[in-house]
């Protein structure tokens, strides 16, 4: 075999492969999620890569679809397509053919060593002498497809990846990089848990030569992990050098969300295609077709160029032939939500004046994520844009902010726009509205925000500023608050001694996950955590917003029609159709209701819904 010939004579540069994985039949969903996210991210960095990330971000903005009409392949979707086409004809690599067809027609935005590479194929030298000792990404970009013809034939697997990677990039740590990416995207379509960086890099050491690639990738991710670098501020480039940390940063930070992450690797790098391809690759081997969004799917081009077969008919080939047989699809973000609100129970009903309470029960997932709060590691400041802020999370464990939450401090006042959660050494931008018309200064020394501990009632949370100030106002008004910033918090302030009383009288049961409040015979809101303890953190939260809502007079039993109306919203809520989705992020509006939800490790982490009219 051409493999065994070319390490014997020293010209390939490998010190050893991975060691042969067991037979492998993937779900077919999982392996076309696999090549659609490398085309979808290739194609959503396409036209805005090789610029640096804040450059991009002051000409374009946040990148959440592609720029213009359609999404188009790069040189990455390209020759791996062109690779999954030679696959599927000759069921593994021969250098030569590929290197025949990656020169038969016009690439586009080729590196310099790709260039090299195909100048010498067009001049008819064979392929092993136009190989280039490089570390860039051109190999590594184009190598997934490899792993498909050898998924049920192992043995094959490792001396085709280095063949399709020496053959461009006749370089150690290109090498040792192709097959530790493969065992990485092979490992996901075995199991979607088996994400692990330290594997990973662990790869790279064991098969490159002088090591040096795998030392300064496992500095460089290291590094950045402990100071809690943002990805936005680590050096990305064209080489590996630069890519494998950033690839590692992302997948490790945001691995858990495939929409997230692909958008991370779009937004936050210099190289933007090749991590775009990358992520997007790895998030579909995880988590399947359904990880990303139809509109990025349904807006792509059929083709890669313009004599190549189209994407859609190499994929489901590649899946029938490779794929194993079809399994029971992955319930949608959607059905997790129902699945999780049709488990809960009303429990019994407590009553404080005109508001009622009933607790929603269930079953307590365990997460391991904390809620914000006044001491929490999660730094939050300002931004230029008034309803943005950034927040860090320089702690060990993901930090859930609700919807609502008033964060105190900075220029002004501002109310949480969504539900955010960000994990450990992640950097977000926060969407916010003013919640303080009447100031645009600093207090004092302190240029930051915190937590106030309290959520905002559900009629001020809009994204529209101007009904926000209107419903500040409205607020300041109904409880006789004078406020010469016209600040939320002074309305919170003149209610403290009846949120007081509503803390003493209203105290979270055992195995409450969540509440339906009403005020007299109608619903107010519904609000849902994952676990008993995130409950229990957040019910004096939600009873600040609900201090806002009612009036406060004697309690009263509460009519056993008033909790059907609970059962009702919930039943109402189960009934809806597939809200939108943007990431792990669900939002819906009706006619009826609106409202929210997050998940996070495809369980629902919170949801938040509101009746628009009297329910």
């Amino acid at each position: 075999m051409i493999f065994d010939h070319l390490m014997q004579t020293g010209w390939m540069p490998l010190k050893d492969t991975p060691p042969i994985p067991r037979p492998l039949l993937p779900d077919p969903d999982r392996l076309r999620g696999m090549l659609w996210g490398l085309y979808l991210g290739d194609a959503l960095g396409n036209s805005s890569e090789s610029q640096p990330p804040l450059t991009r971000r002051a000409r374009f903005g946040q990148l959440h679809t592609y720029l213009g009409e359609r999404g188009r392949a790069s040189d990455d979707s390209q020759l791996a397509f062109w690779t999954l086409e030679h696959l599927l004809e000759h069921e593994r690599i021969k250098p030569q053919k590929l290197a025949v067809r990656f020169a038969s027609e016009p690439v586009s935005g080729l590196g310099r060593s790709l260039t090299r590479f195909l100048e010498g194929i067009r001049q008819g030298l064979p392929w092993h002498e136009c190989s280039v000792e490089s570390l860039g990404n051109g190999a590594l970009m184009r190598i997934a497809p490899v792993l498909l013809p050898f998924l049920s034939q192992p043995e094959s697997l490792w001396p085709n990846v280095a063949l399709a990677a020496a053959m461009t990039h006749r370089q150690g740590g290109s090498v040792a990089a192709c097959l530790a990416y493969v065992e990485l995207l092979r490992g996901l379509l075995e199991d979607p848990e088996s994400l692990s960086c330290q594997r990973f890099l662990e790869m790279m050491e064991r098969c490159e030569p002088d090591g040096r690639l795998a030392r300064s990738t496992r500095r460089a991710f290291e590094e950045a992990e402990a100071r809690s670098i943002p990805v936005l501020e680590v050096p990305s480039g064209a080489s590996l050098v630069e890519t494998l940390p950033v690839l590692l940063l992302v997948l490790e930070r945001h691995g858990h969300e495939s929409e997230e992450a692909v958008l991370r690797a779009v937004n936050d790098t210099y190289d933007n295609d090749t991590l775009g391809a990358l992520v997007g690759a790895a998030m579909g081997a995880r988590y399947g077709l359904s990880a990303f969004p139809r509109r990025w799917l349904e807006a792509l081009e059929p083709r890669v160029s313009p004599g190549s077969t189209p994407v859609a008919e190499l994929i489901d080939r590649a899946s029938s032939r490779w794929g194993g047989p079809a399994r029971r699809s992955r319930p949608s973000h959607w059905q997790r939500v129902r699945d999780r609100l049709g488990s809960l129970r009303l429990g019994p009903a407590t009553s404080f004046g005109e508001l009622h309470l009933v607790p929603l029960l269930g079953e307590s997932l365990e997460l391991e994520v904390e809620l914000l709060g006044r001491t929490s590691a999660v730094r939050i400041s300002e931004l230029e844009a008034v309803n943005e802020l950034q927040a860090v999370n320089a702690g060990p464990r993901p930090v859930l902010l609700l919807e609502g939450e008033e964060l105190v401090g900075g220029r002004q006042n501002r109310m949480l726009s969504s539900h955010v959660l960000i994990v450990p050494n992640q950097t977000v931008r926060l969407p916010v509205s003013c919640v303080e018309r009447g100031r645009w200064a600093f207090n004092g020394t302190r240029r930051g925000f915190r937590s106030s501990g309290r959520l905002a009632p559900a009629t001020l949370r809009s994204h529209d500023q101007q009904q926000v100030w209107q419903g500040v106002q409205t607020r300041l008004r109904q409880t006789r608050t004078r406020s010469s910033t016209e600040a939320l918090s002074a309305a919170f302030d003149t209610q403290k001694s009846a949120l007081i009383r509503l803390r003493r009288e209203l105290r979270p049961l055992p195995g409450q996950v969540g509440l339906v409040a009403l005020l007299g015979d109608s619903v107010v809101s519904l609000e849902l955590l994952a676990s008993h303890d995130l409950y229990r953190r957040a019910h004096d939260k939600l009873l600040a917003a609900l201090a806002l809502e009612a009036t406060t007079r004697p309690g009263r039993a509460l009519r056993e029609g008033r909790r059907s109306r609970a059962a009702q919203f919930l039943t109402r809520l189960c009934c809806l159709d597939n809200p939108e989705r943007r990431g792990s992020a669900l939002r819906f509006q009706t006619r009826e209701l609106r409202g929210n939800a997050l998940l996070y490790r495809n369980a629902p982490l919170c949801l938040s819904a509101f009746p628009i009219q009297p329910f």
